[in-house]
């Protein structure tokens, strides 16, 4: 008797039978074996609205009483930024990179004409003591926080402004 060579209808059977039991195994495996791990719950992100989170800064720079200190240039550095980050958010266009004519002129049609007076009033004196050196009175820089205020008080949005 002759000796024939393996052939791939010899061989396949085989494969088939082998890789079927170590599917099972592994199937058997992956169930039985199978560690069960601690559900953690997801909280959801609590939005805060840009008005309360703007006028939470503007307090906190009230109570830092840098205009006391002598430190006018910081303190109209956070006011225009604390403005400008919320206008960022409640109009949606990026205020912290533009001038103040150029927040003056996205904010013309979106706004009252006596909230532009304002907001351009609060941002020229902050422009003028942060680059100009203006040194502003005691009133002015009282002023220029309460405008900050009204300005943010009378431009959130009208869904938040019945909460």
């Amino acid at each position: 008797p002759m000796k024939a060579p393996l052939g791939w209808s010899d061989v396949w059977p085989w494969l088939i039978i082998v890789s079927s039991i170590i599917l099972i195994i592994f199937l058997i495996k992956k169930h039985l074996y199978k560690k069960q791990e601690p559900s953690t719950k997801i909280k959801p992100k609590t939005i805060i609205p840009a008005h309360i989170t703007a006028l939470q800064e503007l307090l906190n720079l009230e109570k830092a009483k840098l205009c006391e200190a002598g430190k006018i240039k910081e303190y109209y550095t956070e006011i225009s930024e604390i403005t400008r980050r919320y206008i960022e958010n409640r109009f949606n266009f990026i205020a912290l990179e533009l001038t103040t004519d150029e927040i003056l002129n996205e904010l013309k049609h979106r706004i009252t004409d006596s909230e532009v007076r304002n907001i351009r009033l609060l941002l020229t004196r902050a422009d003028l003591a942060k680059f100009a050196k203006n040194k502003p009175s005691n009133e002015e820089n009282k002023e220029s926080i309460e405008l900050a205020k009204q300005f943010i008080t009378n431009t959130k949005e009208k869904k938040e402004q019945n909460a």
